[in-house]
């Protein structure tokens, strides 16, 4: 993968090529505030790629016709002593190293024990491997529909916001979430565990700590949310309560002008723009187009700048989405591919409206290069980048939602 166009590197760095980030990485540390607010990151480099670079770069698109596709099926759920049939649809999805697809799924309501939490597709065989949620404890039946799914080399882990149900009574728990551990087959292999974390999983570092954002705080024009580090123990929640999380860094994002609590309509989720790589969190911590690279020590070896050109928010944008905001956001998402490549998903004004999600995303190397643009359709779900593929959720009128797997056909740059 070749860095193209023109793009100009400050600081530490010499010539096009430099550190990846996790070396060096006591060369500049996280300030006291939100990162990313109150002034310029002190990365130890900073690549910034010119509008140039941007026109020369190889141009990638998503394949017509899918290599893949299946529609999910429906669930009975009991509520009220009455059996209704619901659409099920995906939450999380991810590229297995084994060629296999996972998907967690989830329901309009809570979902009964026995029908499936993570589907395991096969598509050289077409075989799909349907596995049901774990008990609680004996009487006791979990309600899956808030959990995340975090896959990992030998699996995956599952955290979520779980309520038991003991004996037609909900037991309220006051802090904290619970965590259970699957096989790469999604055989649940561990007790329950629990880590004293209000939030959601973002992922995981290399000895296993799970990389998690926080239940924000209000600011006077913001809303901060902590990122934070903890390991899940295999112990009661009430024993648990108390374990201290390690602290790693601040997102700030605009609040709502009318409520207080809320955070602004067009920013992002910390959730959408944060992922981990190795021992590295990668986050958009602003609305500006920054991708910045902080190691879990503290340090931020790389910022990686693009020109995003002019964001002013149009005339014809529907004025309640976008109520506060000057200019829209350089980007909506940030995924990390199975091919360890960082896709940054852009905002953009199509035919004077908008703006609109995608249709385009920014491929960027872990050291910083500028790789390619990708065209992705309008209306789709994007779960996860694979090597030279893309695994996507489609549905039309809030019809069932339609798993596909498309090529990417790579334009030579």
């Amino acid at each position: 993968m070749v860095a193209v166009g023109q793009c100009v590197l400050v600081l530490s760095s010499c010539g096009c090529s430099g550190p990846g980030p996790e070396e060096d990485t006591e060369a500049a540390d996280v300030a006291d505030g939100p990162l990313g607010w109150g002034g310029p990151v002190n990365a130890a480099e900073v690549r910034r790629w010119a509008r140039e670079a941007l026109d020369a770069a190889p141009r990638w698109r998503v394949a017509q016709e899918a290599d893949y596709s299946m529609v999910l099926d429906s669930v009975d759920l009991r509520i009220g002593g009455h059996v209704i049939r619901v659409q099920r649809f995906v939450a999380n999805g991810a590229f297995r190293p084994d060629g296999r697809v996972a998907l967690l799924t989830r329901t309009g309501g809570s979902s009964q024990p026995e029908s499936p939490l993570l589907y395991l597709i096969d598509r050289m065989s077409g075989r799909v491997t349907r596995i049901p949620a774990p008990s609680g404890e004996p009487g006791e039946s979990l309600d899956w529909n808030s959990f995340s799914m975090v896959a990992v080399e030998h699996g995956f882990v599952l955290v979520g916001d779980n309520f038991g149900r003991a004996q037609g009574r909900r037991r309220i728990r006051r802090t904290g979430l619970d965590v259970w551990f699957a096989d790469r087959d999604g055989r649940f292999t561990r007790p329950p565990s629990y880590v004293d974390v209000d939030g959601g999983p973002l992922g995981s570092f290399a000895d296993g700590s799970l990389v998690m954002w926080t239940y924000p705080e209000t600011a006077d024009t913001t809303i901060v949310t902590w990122i934070v580090a903890a390991q899940a123990r295999e112990v009661s929640s009430r024993a648990a309560e108390g374990q201290q999380a390690d602290v790693l860094f601040r997102i700030a994002n605009p609040r709502d002008p009318d409520r207080h609590e809320v955070r602004a309509s067009w920013t992002s989720h910390p959730a959408n723009v944060t992922v981990v790589a190795g021992d590295t969190i990668w986050v958009l911590p602003t609305e500006r187009p920054e991708l910045v690279a902080v190691h879990r020590s503290g340090g931020v070896p790389l910022m990686v700048e693009w020109d995003a050109g002019d964001r002013s928010v149009p005339p014809g944008a529907p004025p309640d989405y976008w109520k506060g905001a000057e200019r829209f956001p350089a980007a909506a998402e940030l995924q990390l591919g199975a091919d360890g490549l960082l896709y940054v998903e852009r905002w953009a004004v199509l035919d004077h409206h908008g703006p609109v999600r995608g249709p385009e995303w920014l491929v960027f190397s872990q050291a910083g290069d500028l790789v390619a643009r990708l065209d992705v359709p309008l209306g789709w779900r994007v779960l996860e980048f694979g090597h030279e593929e893309v695994l996507v959720v489609a549905s039309e009128d809030g019809g069932p939602d339609e798993v596909r797997i498309h090529a990417i056909e790579r334009q030579p740059g």
